[in-house]
């Protein structure tokens, strides 16, 4: 803690944490599954044809939830759907956002492979439709400069939710499709049979962006407590990230503070300065770990 004469003085608190990865990826490691070698989809139709972003929706499956009622459009379903987005053009797509318009009373439990940008939490009401935005891979590489790369060049998410009032042989679908992103105009989304839809939307040449003064960081948000999460040090298997807490009230106190965040790649922290945590995993936790990270020292975690 700093503080100089005639200035407010503001609380800090740091921690340093050890962290570890289930496993290795591109050298900052990634949790790996079992589909890491599964043979990738086949390309959506149309694809081939968008010079742009490509995206789609398709609903897979539903069941019917309790209580079973006689009033069908109050009857809520349980359905699970999937989107995604390929980079088609020759530009890349950063911080890509994918609105999805949700209208039959949908509410979201899950939605794996991205993070919802109008809620902080699940569940979601996403009656009036819903933006998803890049969770691990906010952005869309090329495919000039990945070769081809699905992995680098697309997104997918795994939507598991709610919806209301449609049964078989109706599908809940969406209304529309589209990318948010600045510069890019979307045409009209099309249907492929009932539970398939799809759309291209390409770069607006019409579009002039706003001059940005170039910054290597993005512009830091001012409030009465101010936290920050910073990776110090990337190892082949793990990081060492420092984790700051200020508090910029002049008169309020922050008594019995707990902080928490989610794990993006199956992370568990190896060693901790300046806190502590109020769950430890167990043995039976660290076990699968251990399989694949054979060359990891466990002999010290605790966390």
């Amino acid at each position: 803690m700093k503080a100089k004469v005639g200035m407010e003085v503001s609380w800090h608190l740091r921690m340093l944490l050890f962290i570890s990865f289930a496993s290795s990826f591109l050298n900052i490691s990634y949790a790996q599954t079992n589909n890491d070698y599964d043979t990738p989809a086949a390309p959506p139709p149309g694809l081939s044809n968008c010079n742009g972003v490509f995206l789609t929706y398709s609903f897979t499956s539903r069941d019917k939830e309790y209580p079973h009622i006689k009033n069908a459009t109050a009857q809520a379903w349980a359905f699970k759907s999937s989107a995604t987005i390929v980079n088609t053009g020759e530009y890349e797509v950063k911080a890509w956002q994918m609105f999805v318009g949700f209208q039959h009373k949908e509410t979201l439990v899950s939605a794996t492979g991205a993070t919802i940008v109008d809620s902080d939490d699940f569940p979601v009401d996403a009656s009036n439709g819903t933006t998803f935005a890049g969770g691990s891979q906010a952005d869309l590489k090329t495919s000039i400069e990945t070769a081809g790369d699905f992995t680098q060049i697309s997104a997918q998410i795994d939507i598991t939710g709610t919806q209301f009032g449609v049964k078989p042989p109706g599908v809940p679908m969406p209304s529309i499709i589209k990318l948010v992103n600045n510069g890019y105009k979307c045409a009209k989304a099309t249907m492929r049979g009932k539970t398939y839809m799809q759309v291209c939307c390409k770069k607006d040449p019409k579009f002039k962006p706003k001059p940005k003064k170039a910054v290597k960081y993005l512009p830091r948000q001012y409030g009465d407590l101010e936290f920050t999460y910073d990776v110090l040090h990337a190892y082949g298997n793990n990081y060492l990230a420092q984790v700051t807490m200020v508090n910029n009230h002049p008169l309020g106190r922050l008594d019995h503070w707990n902080l928490t965040w989610d794990w993006k790649n199956d992370e568990f922290i190896y060693s901790m300065r300046g806190a502590f945590v109020r769950k430890r995993l167990c043995s039976m936790c660290l076990w699968p770990r251990r399989r694949i990270l054979p060359r990891f020292d466990f002999s010290n975690v605790d966390l």
